[in-house]
């Protein structure tokens, strides 16, 4: 299933990968930034969020204008989709159109990162646009929930913030501010172009020269580094549920035991007869959700397991989620490490199917590890994890601090948390 990939770099240091799909008739354009809202300094927040909705404001297009309804129509247009994301550690910008208009979204992708305008009039309209997607935020008591549980495992850091910022960091953002921002962060060597489809190499490297080799160099600025520290944190909230997190640091991006802790995750969270969802779901109907996820960032990572249950029976599920993790290492099977794998195979080949997702696979590949690790060596490194393995990285996270974050009608979960009284995790 690996990929015949064909890579190249423009003058300015930008990077260029394509993958021809003959035939296919559509083409995929994704453009990555190592820039997100670990780059933003104390009273940036959530300027990198702000950069990328605003841009869509106006670009600069052929030498004239595009201001926002003309470019918005310009999209529309082509018929294809466009989007743009802002995460923690990148932010992308992607189209998917037919094959023969691939120049046109080449030059709305690269006016977007290269030449934005951001008109006076348009940035207090859109403040007010993401003052509203924050307000829109508060009735989703998931997210809010997974907020509360960042925070506590990264304190003090923008791993531990949210992405879209506050309220009084976004409404102080001026046009000079925003224009300035992007000017210092948007630097050719974080850029990374990703084409997937009905497109040669020669072709996509010609339009990327052409959109995205404006692009200045610079240095740019690093990022803000991330520290793991645990602790308790219960919010209450006036809901019928209680959501519980269970969290110990990960593994960073490309370590040698990414493999075994995803596959950890797999086994406590994914499936019908997985752990979580079978003793507090199914045998007991405490809970509609359950999950467990390992995020991997560029200097650490979380693994997190997560229910959201009948306020009553918080103490309870939170004491079952303990007892899962803690007792795993010495009662997990060699039957149960084989779905995982199987689970996390189709996983992979969701990964590197031709199009967005693939693109998508190239690009974060290259920006966390500087290469693309193709798919037979990453099904490799995932048929080699053992039960051994297992134990051993279950032995480690024991001994580590952890998160325990409550959100919502949590009285049942303060009493439990008060009954285990020390710092130790082992199986109650």
């Amino acid at each position: 299933m690996d990929q015949n990939w064909e890579m190249g770099a423009l003058p300015n240091g930008a990077r260029v990968v394509t993958c021809t799909v003959p035939g296919s008739g559509r083409v995929f354009i994704e453009a990555w930034l190592d820039v997100g809202s670990r780059n933003e300094m104390a009273g940036d927040e959530g300027a990198a969020h702000v950069v990328e909705h605003t841009v869509f404001k106006g670009i600069e297009h052929d030498g004239r204008a595009l201001g926002t309804f003309e470019l918005a129509s310009a999209m529309d247009d082509l018929g294809g989709r466009f989007n743009a994301h802002t995460g923690v550690e990148a932010t992308s910008y992607e189209a998917e159109v037919l094959a023969r208009h691939a120049p046109q979204a080449f030059a709305i992708i690269g006016g977007l990162i290269v030449r934005p305008q951001f008109p006076h009039a348009e940035i207090p309209k859109e403040l007010d646009v993401i003052l509203q997607e924050m307000v829109a935020g508060l009735d989703d008591h998931d997210h809010l929930s997974s907020e509360l549980l960042f925070s506590t495992a990264f304190p003090g850091t923008p791993m531990g913030r949210p992405v879209i910022g506050t309220d009084v960091s976004v409404s102080g953002f001026t046009r000079d501010r925003l224009a300035a921002w992007r000017e210092e962060q948007y630097v050719a060597h974080k850029l990374v172009v990703t084409v997937a489809g009905e497109i040669t190499h020669a072709e996509a490297m010609e339009h990327a020269y052409r959109h995205f080799g404006g692009l200045r160099q610079g240095v740019g600025v690093a990022p803000v580094a991330s520290h793991f520290a645990g602790g308790v944190a219960l919010q209450r909230a006036k809901i019928e549920q209680a959501y519980i997190s269970l969290a110990f640091e990960g593994i960073q991006a490309g370590m040698p035991q990414e493999p075994v802790l995803d596959l950890i995750s797999i086994i406590l969270g994914d499936g019908f007869t997985a752990r979580l969802p079978l003793e507090i779901r199914e045998r007991r109907g405490w809970a509609y959700m359950t999950d467990s996820t390992h995020h991997c960032g560029t200097d650490s990572g979380l693994l997190s397991l997560y229910a959201e249950v009948d306020p009553r029976r918080a103490g309870d599920s939170l004491k079952i989620m303990i007892d899962q993790i803690a007792n795993l290492g010495h009662t997990v099977t060699e039957k149960e490490l084989e779905r995982a794998k199987t689970i996390m195979l189709l996983g992979l080949m969701d990964e590197y199917e031709e199009g967005a997702s693939l693109a998508s696979t190239v690009a974060t590949g290259l920006l966390a590890l500087g290469r693309v690790p193709g798919f037979e060596e990453r099904q490799k490194a995932y048929e080699a994890v053992t039960i051994l393995d297992i134990q051993q990285a279950v032995e480690r996270l024991m001994e580590q601090p952890y998160v325990i974050a409550g959100y919502g009608n949590v009285r049942g979960l303060e009493r439990e948390i008060e009954r285990m009284g020390g710092p130790s995790l082992r199986a109650m």
